[in-house]
């Protein structure tokens, strides 16, 4: 009984701590989309660019 609580004692804090570090690191994730997001773009846009040249 003892052990099993422990067990989730030690669940329980690394889910916090990978909360903890999902919030902290939550802007550089939005930053790496917009970034992905604009790689992926660049090619089209840069096509559609051409077009009007």
């Amino acid at each position: 009984m003892v052990r099993l609580v422990s067990f989730n004692a030690k669940r329980f804090i690394s889910l916090v701590l990978m909360v903890i570090k999902e919030i902290i690191f939550w802007p550089h994730k939005i930053l790496l989309c917009l970034s992905l997001f604009v790689l992926i773009k660049i090619p089209s846009l840069l096509l559609l660019w051409l077009k009007i040249q």
